[in-house]
């Protein structure tokens, strides 16, 4: 049946493109709700699978749990090596307001907040995937040689102020407000304001 078929596409796209975002809340799953009212619906009137629908109704019941609160606080020293060796070899100055744990299905990642408002968000592994700095730039040592020298060649009094790094492309921000991105040959790929 086109109907039934449709509703358990629905919910199945919904929950899975949710369930892959970076942020989970609640109300991210709130679309799935009337498509599973009409397929519980359809199938509650056809008198079958009872018990199908009772299952389905406690995996829905976990997994909105589950899903709902993925980030935990954490101690600087459950954070992987590499991140802790990063945070003191950086921000050996900086006190750390918190640390979190972020996970999902298919990732996992760890944020660390500073008490002046800078941020490194590292990958599983403890690498570096992103850092944001408010009060002053953001460490030389981190940013790669040609980056360096294509903002002290063109923006002479620009600040890193960000870097992030994803999918083999460097993205930095800069104090005069411009964003330019870099691919892995460290060419210039996109600039924008």
């Amino acid at each position: 049946d086109k109907f039934l078929v449709l509703n358990i596409t629905a919910i199945l796209v919904i929950l899975v493109f949710f369930s892959c975002s970076g942020a989970k809340l609640i109300t991210y799953i709130l679309p799935v709700y009337p498509f599973f009212a009409v397929l519980i619906g359809h199938i509650w009137y056809e008198r079958s699978m009872k018990k199908f629908i009772m299952m389905l109704v406690c995996m829905f019941a976990v997994h909105t749990m589950v899903m709902a609160d993925n980030d935990k606080p954490i101690e600087v020293s459950q954070l992987p090596a590499k991140a802790q060796t990063f945070i003191k070899t950086y921000f050996k100055d900086h006190k750390v307001a918190m640390a979190k744990l972020e996970s999902g299905m298919f990732y996992k990642s760890y944020d660390v907040v500073f008490t002046n408002g800078e941020k490194v968000e590292f990958d599983k592994s403890g690498e570096w995937k992103e850092v944001r700095c408010r009060q002053s730039e953001v460490p030389v040592q981190i940013v790669p040689e040609a980056i360096r020298n294509y903002v002290k060649t063109n923006y002479p009094d620009a600040r890193i102020l960000q870097i992030e790094y994803d999918d083999n492309e460097y993205e930095i921000k800069l104090s005069n407000r411009w964003e330019i991105t870099f691919d892995s040959k460290m060419r210039v790929i996109d600039i924008d304001d």
